[in-house]
């Protein structure tokens, strides 16, 4: 099995409202992940992001692209690049205007 990351965007305007929507779809979907032994971990990013770019440059916000922003990610095992995206197709945020980004990990090897 390889790990895939699920990197979760959400439009800019996402809030409360929309997430408790789906908090339940959400809670079905990861149980059933844990259940098949899939799930390895997810992270939410509350509040605003400290971006620091070249030179030190310090700014405040969320780092943003085509009006959405990154809000969670969620690390899964799967077979193939295939399966994950199966498995990101299932994610309730896509009726919501929702977009997953999957990206095979790839392991570093330390020297």
């Amino acid at each position: 099995m390889k790990e895939f990351i699920l990197l979760v965007r959400l439009p800019l305007e996402y809030g409360a409202d929309q997430a408790s929507a789906v908090r339940a779809q959400w809670t079905v979907v990861t149980d059933q992940w844990k259940s098949d032994g899939l799930f390895v971990t997810s992270f939410v990013f509350p509040g605003e992001s400290h971006i620091i770019s070249n030179g030190g440059n310090l700014s405040k916000g969320p780092a943003t692209s085509d009006n959405r922003r990154l809000i969670s990610c969620i690390v899964l095992k799967a077979a193939d690049l295939k399966t994950a995206l199966a498995l990101a197709n299932k994610c309730p945020v896509l009726a919501q205007e929702g977009m997953i980004e999957v990206r095979e990990i790839m392991p570093r090897v330390l020297q």
